[in-house]
C-alpha cells in the first residue's frame, strides 16, 4: 500500500525499499536525509533524539519544515495505532487500498 502511494506521488520504483533499508544510501536528495533519519528515530527510538539531531534538521530545512514533518509523522503514527487497536486490516486485494474494516465478531480477538 505504501509503495503504491509512493508511486502515485511520483517516487521511482525501489526508492521506498531503499529508504527503509538505509536512508544514508537511498537515492533521495542529500538535503532531506537528516530529516528522514530524524523521523525514523522519532518513530523507533524517540528517547534517543538529541539536540544535535534537531540542529542538523533545522539547518537543512528550517524549523517550519521540521515542525511540518513531525506533525505528519505523528498523525500517521496515531492513525496506525488507532487502526491496529481497533483491529482494522487492509484488504487483501490489490484493486482496493481501503481498509477491510474491523474483524467480524468471533473471528479475531
Amino acid at each position: 500500500m505504501h509503495t503504491a502511494a509512493a508511486g502515485a506521488f511520483g517516487m521511482p520504483e525501489g526508492t521506498l525499499s531503499a529508504l527503509l533499508a538505509d536512508v544514508s544510501s537511498a537515492p533521495v536528495p542529500e538535503r532531506i536525509k537528516p530529516l528522514l533519519q530524524y523521523l525514523g528515530k522519532l518513530i523507533l527510538t524517540p528517547a534517543k533524539i538529541t539536540q544535535r539531531t534537531l540542529r542538523r534538521c533545522w539547518q537543512q530545512g528550517g524549523k517550519k519544515g521540521l515542525h511540518d514533518a513531525v506533525a505528519v509523522c505523528g498523525l500517521f503514527n496515531l492513525v496506525n495505532r488507532l487502526a491496529e487497536g481497533l483491529g482494522i486490516r487492509r484488504a487483501r486485494t490489490t484493486s482496493s487500498p481501503r481498509p477491510a474494516g474491523p474483524p467480524k465478531p468471533g473471528t479475531q480477538s
